[in-house]
């Protein structure tokens, strides 16, 4: 997905928190909220890494724990407002790590939100709350780092399964075969695809296969690789043996990333 493409979505988004239609009255019907990576939460004029974002399906809601909050508070869409929630209201769910349900009807206080750019503004008891999108994860990063800060990579990577025909078969590789995967944490496409290869990656630990990460910007000429390889959409994965690039993967082809793989190294 081209970077460009991405701020749309972005804009998207946040309009959807605060314009999802008509107001709806949540009434006494508890939420399930997903946890997301796609936002990152300032309290004044300090980010809170602390902090945990949750999503809701249809018209959009975020639900927002911090210690620094004292309490859970909910932005609901269409009324364009965020309410303070008693914290008995908000419950693990159980089996999910990363889902919560919550009451809305549990409401102590409530206020309005305005949009400053693309962040999410409102007067909590605490001070200034703003909402806004996670700076993008840039640069050489592992696996493991990348399922941690993007609830949505590790749900992706659990759900996915790599073929076992073709995970035989790129196991017997041999030779060491070096896969350089550049993405944005901010692009929706590979949202679906990066999971997948890095669960691919996990799949072939130990073997002659070996994948690196890198994080691009929303911009991608600030990033020097992302010139060198004349890369104008993401996510792109480029196959090397040795100092020779034997294969450029993307588009559909990256949605059964291990498919591809054993076609580039094996022949279709």
């Amino acid at each position: 997905m081209r970077s460009t493409l991405s701020v749309v979505a972005l804009v998207v988004m946040l309009a959807g928190v605060l314009s999802g239609g008509p107001a709806v009255a949540d009434g006494d019907a508890s939420l399930v909220l997903l946890r997301t990576g796609h936002f990152q939460l300032r309290l004044g004029d300090q980010p809170d890494p602390e902090a945990r974002i949750y999503r809701s399906e249809g018209i959009p809601r975020l639900l927002v724990e911090a210690p620094s909050l004292g309490a859970p508070w909910l932005v609901v869409a269409g009324a364009k407002v965020a309410r303070r929630l008693d914290p008995a209201a908000v419950a693990p769910v159980e089996g999910e790590p990363d889902a919560v349900t919550a009451n809305p009807a549990a409401t102590t206080s409530e206020v309005p939100i305005t949009i400053e750019g693309l962040a999410l503004v409102f007067e909590s008891d605490r001070g200034r709350v703003v909402l806004e999108p996670a700076e993008p994860l840039t640069g050489e990063r592992a696996a493991d780092e990348l399922l941690a800060a993007l609830p949505e990579y590790r749900r992706g990577a659990a759900e996915y399964e790599p073929g076992r025909g073709e995970l035989r078969l790129l196991a017997k590789v041999e030779g060491p075969v070096e896969v350089d995967v550049f993405f944005g944490s901010w692009c929706p496409h590979c949202e679906r695809i990066v999971p997948r290869i890095i669960k691919l990656s996990r799949s072939l630990d130990g073997n002659a296969i070996h994948f690196r990460f890198h994080g691009l910007p929303r911009k991608f000429e600030d990033d020097p690789l992302a010139r060198q390889y004349e890369i104008g959409a993401v996510p792109v994965v480029l196959v090397r043996r040795g100092s020779e690039i034997v294969a450029r993967l993307e588009g559909r082809v990256l949605i059964r990333p291990e498919q591809a793989l054993t076609s580039v190294l094996f022949g279709p």
